[in-house]
């Protein structure tokens, strides 16, 4: 923690160069002894402290570069999501930036002259959007790209293949790092520049990268529109597990079986036809009635949903004789324990929501497919079972806000199984999945400062060493084995409690 507060003191020693320099109308040196204090605070500490983001954000944004403190505000409010100033800046640097964007265009069409042949690589404006194509080092060497969407690329690939460090679009020494190390495992230059050598072998990576967030922001356009269907309107906590959950669903089909087993060949099964009621269901043997099918098994199965025993089996039995007879009571509908009339059109308004219930998951499954058909990806029986739960627990979290009964096939995504600790703690992870659910936890258990952003920060430091506090375990800050099985005890009870 010592060394988190040199950063800060840093920070405010910057904060003043920056209140000095406007006190003498702007003075060029002062800022930038304020750029080097900033940058060297995230050189140390860039995946801890948000405010040298904050800071290089405002110096750019006064500076005329909004675009520029785009990338620090996105960096920033990755660590800190309710950072005040960064939130409140960035809408104007998104207007700015865009403004700035306009005017560019405008005069590039101004001074445009008519080609008469190719333009040559060094006139394309951008790299491609799916491939890394030019040379991607720190801003110490001038012949490479160190900011930018092909830098957020890289890092995004990099992050893929295991490594911590933020997506920040900046070449930063944690990337450097990251890419030296990508270099020496795999016999490459191990120059810590992203050279063409070192572009054929991320590129591959790049596209699953892609392919990954393609799959992903379709996921999330299938929830937010079966939760407008359903009229909900998602809290935190169910906006971050959806989030959360659409991450394990897209990598565990990526993952291989731990044991042997066969590839599973087998075609999808259909989903049933959503078509609304319109016979005369009941039981067998009355004149006009339909007593088994498809039909019935709807009835039976809005029946089910709003909690009356019975068995989704397609005929007409005489426990779904009972309980529809009960459901029409329930109504003060008329009392025939038949489907006809008002009951059915009652039915059918509760069939709706079932609809486009299954109407997403089968959206999901497509989804997913298509996913795995791109990468070409085989289709594993245990991670088809996985995947199917994954996508039934997802449902559940959209309608209820909580955490449902967890299958035994992914009942080990909720429990923490590594030593996690700030970054600049040797043997700890520091980001990722599990510090999430680490925070998950600790926000429900009413650790409010606690923010969940995947990296361990200083907040939710703070909360780890309470809640050893309340325990009587060695106040560390840190979850060691022993934090480890008393928060594995609390983690599904606690995530299935009503917001």
């Amino acid at each position: 923690m010592a060394d988190i507060q040199n950063g800060l003191q840093r920070c405010a020693q910057a904060r003043q160069f920056i209140k000095s320099a406007r006190a003498m109308k702007g003075s060029k040196s002062l800022v930038m002894k304020a750029v080097e204090l900033y940058r060297s605070v995230i050189e140390d500490f860039g995946q801890e402290l948000a405010e040298p983001y904050w800071g290089m954000a405002y110096i750019a944004y006064a500076g005329g570069r909004p675009d520029i403190a785009l990338a620090f505000l996105k960096a920033g409010l990755q660590l800190d999501p309710g950072h005040a100033r960064m939130r409140q800046l960035l809408p104007r640097a998104v207007k700015a930036s865009a403004q700035r964007e306009e005017r560019l265009l405008e005069q590039a069409q101004n001074t445009r002259t008519v080609a008469t042949e190719a333009p040559s690589p060094v006139e394309t404006e951008g790299p491609p959007p799916n491939r890394l194509v030019s040379d991607l080092g720190m801003d110490n060497s001038p012949a490479s790209v160190h900011r930018g969407a092909e830098v957020e690329m890289l890092q995004r690939a990099l992050r893929k293949l295991g490594h911590t460090l933020m997506i920040s679009e900046i070449f930063d020494r944690p990337t450097y790092a990251a890419v030296r190390a990508v270099q020496s495992l795999h016999k490459l230059g191990v120059t810590g520049w992203v050279d063409a050598s070192t572009r054929d072998y991320l590129n591959p990576i790049v596209e699953v990268v892609l392919a990954e967030q393609a799959a992903h922001d379709t996921l999330q356009e299938i929830v937010r529109e079966l939760m407008d269907h359903l009229n909900i309107e998602a809290n935190a906590f169910q906006a971050q597990m959806i989030t959360e959950f659409i991450d394990l669903l897209l990598e565990q089909v990526q993952n291989f079986p731990q044991d042997e087993e066969e590839e599973d060949k087998s075609p999808d099964s259909e989903f049933n036809p959503r078509v609304p009621l319109s016979s005369r269901l009941g039981n067998m043997g009355q004149m006009g009635i339909v007593s088994k099918g498809l039909e019935v098994y709807r009835t039976q199965q809005v029946l089910m949903q709003m909690g009356y025993p019975v068995k989704t089996t397609g005929q007409f039995d005489l426990q779904t004789f009972s309980e529809l007879s009960r459901f029409q009571m329930d109504q003060k509908l008329g009392i025939s324990g038949i489907v006809e009339g008002p009951t059915r059109d009652r039915l059918n308004t509760l069939l709706e929501p079932i609809f486009h219930e299954e109407a997403a998951c089968e959206k999901i499954r497509n989804t997913v497919r298509d996913f795995q058909s791109t990468l070409q990806l085989k289709k594993w029986p245990s991670i088809e079972a996985r995947r199917e739960a994954l996508t039934d627990v997802l449902i559940a979290i959209v309608k209820t806000a909580r955490l449902p009964e967890i299958p035994a096939v992914i009942l080990d995504f909720f429990k923490l199984t590594e030593n996690l600790g700030p970054a600049n703690r040797a043997g700890q992870v520091s980001q990722g999945r599990e510090v999430r659910l680490l925070q998950q936890v600790l926000y429900k258990l009413g650790y409010q400062k606690v923010q969940i952003n995947g990296t361990y920060d200083n907040d939710t430091y703070g909360a780890v060493r309470s809640f050893q506090i309340s325990k009587k375990l060695a106040m560390t800050g840190m979850v060691d084995e022993k934090t480890r099985a008393e928060l594995n005890t609390l983690v599904i009870d606690v995530l299935s409690r009503s917001e």
